[in-house]
C-alpha cells in the first residue's frame, strides 16, 4: 500500500544518491555551509530553523568512481539545519558537480551534527523504529521528503543527540526592536523546536538581561503575591532571576520574540508557568492579566523607552 504523501511538517530527510552527488567528497573538506537541491513540487515548503536529516541511500558506484574510496554504507549521516529560503541553483555553483541542471531550487544548509565515522544505519532505524515513515526506513526517489516530527527525534535518539541542543548555528545576539523582528519575520516558519531555542537564547542573552536590569532583578510574580522578591544574591551582589516569554514562542505570534513579552521571574515561578498549569494571561498593552490560583495578578510590562534607559 502507497504511503500517504505527508504535508509540510518542517522536518525533512535530504536523501543523497553517492552516485549522483559524491557526499562522501563533500564531507572530506569539513564544511558546516553548503546548498542543498530540493524537491521542485515543495520548493515553497522550506524555510529558514527547518532541520534535516541526511540520509544516504545505497551507494551504487564502481570503484573508480569512487577513486579508492570504501562504500558508504547506507544510513543517517548528518543532521543539518535549513538557513534559507529557495532560490534557482547558478550555473557553475558546484565543483563535486550536482546532480541537477542550473536552475534547480535550492537552500542554504548548515551541519549541525556529522557522523561521517559512525553513521546511523538504514537496518538499525527499521529494527528499532518499525512504525516509523516508510520514506524514511526505504527512501524515496526525491531529493527530499518530509517526515513526522516525532520520527524525526527518534532518530536523534538513536544518534545519541539531546534535542535541546538543536539548533545550535545561526547567532541571534539582538538589542533593538527592529532586530528582533527581523528575527520573527526570518523564522516565522520555522519548526516549534527552533523557535523555542531561539526563545531561549533571546531570555539568556542582551535582551532578557536588559529587562532583568529594568526589573531590579526582581520577581514580578512574587512582588505581586507579596513575597521576597528575591530568591538569592549572586557572587555579583545582584539578585538571581531568569527571564520568560509569555506568549508561547512556539506560536511566534508578532510581538512574541520582543523585549515586551518577557518579565523577569524567580526560578520556582518560572518552572510553574512552564509545568504548572498557568494559563496564558490576558493582555493589554501595559500589563499581562495573570489568574494565579485564586488570584489574579497584573504584571507590568517593560517598554522600550525602560530599555533604552537601562541600557545607557
Amino acid at each position: 500500500m502507497a504511503e500517504r504523501k505527508l504535508p509540510p511538517t518542517g522536518y525533512w530527510v535530504f536523501s543523497c544518491n553517492p552516485k549522483k552527488w559524491p557526499v562522501d567528497r563533500f564531507f572530506e573538506q569539513q564544511r558546516d555551509f553548503d546548498t542543498w537541491d530540493v524537491s521542485r513540487h515543495a520548493k515553497h515548503e522550506f524555510a529558514p530553523g527547518q532541520l534535516a536529516l541526511l540520509r544516504v541511500g545505497v551507494d551504487g558506484r564502481s570503484n573508480a568512481d569512487r577513486l579508492g574510496r570504501p562504500k558508504m554504507a547506507p544510513g543517517v549521516y548528518a543532521v543539518c539545519e535549513v538557513q534559507s529560503r529557495w532560490r534557482p541553483r547558478p550555473p557553475d555553483d558546484d565543483p563535486l558537480g550536482h546532480a541537477h541542471p542550473p536552475g534547480w531550487p535550492m537552500v542554504d544548509v548548515q551541519y549541525l551534527r556529522k557522523f561521517v565515522a559512525n553513521p546511523l544505519p538504514i537496518a538499525t532505524i527499521e529494527a528499532k523504529l518499525p512504525n516509523a515513515s516508510r520514506h524514511l526506513r526505504r527512501g524515496l526517489e526525491t531529493s527530499t521528503f518530509p517526515i513526522p516530527q516525532f520520527d524525526f527525534f527518534e532518530v536523534l535518539r538513536l544518534l545519541n543527540v539531546d534535542r535541546d541542543s538543536l539548533p545550535g548555528s545561526s547567532p541571534i545576539e539582538p538589542s533593538t526592536l527592529a532586530e528582533l523582528v527581523a528575527i520573527e519575520s526570518k523564522f516565522k516558519d520555522s519548526t516549534p523546536a527552533v523557535r523555542e531555542q531561539i526563545s531561549k537564547r533571546i531570555e539568556r542573552g542582551r535582551v532578557g538581561e536588559l529587562v532583568k536590569r529594568a526589573n531590579n532583578y526582581r520577581c514580578q510574580i512574587c512582588e505581586q503575591l507579596n513575597l521576597d522578591p528575591v530568591c538569592f544574591r549572586k557572587t555579583d551582589g545582584n539578585p538571581y532571576v531568569e527571564a520568560h516569554h509569555v506568549w508561547f514562542v512556539s506560536k511566534l505570534l508578532p510581538g512574541s520574540l520582543s523585549a515586551s513579552n518577557i518579565i523577569s521571574v524567580c526560578p520556582n515561578h518560572h518552572r510553574q508557568i512552564h509545568y504548572g498549569g498557568v494559563a496564558e494571561p490576558v493582555v493589554t498593552d501595559k500589563h499581562f492579566q495573570f489568574q494565579w490560583a485564586d488570584k489574579q495578578i497584573g504584571i507590568k510590562r517593560v517598554t522600550q523607552a525602560m530599555l533604552d534607559s537601562t541600557s545607557k
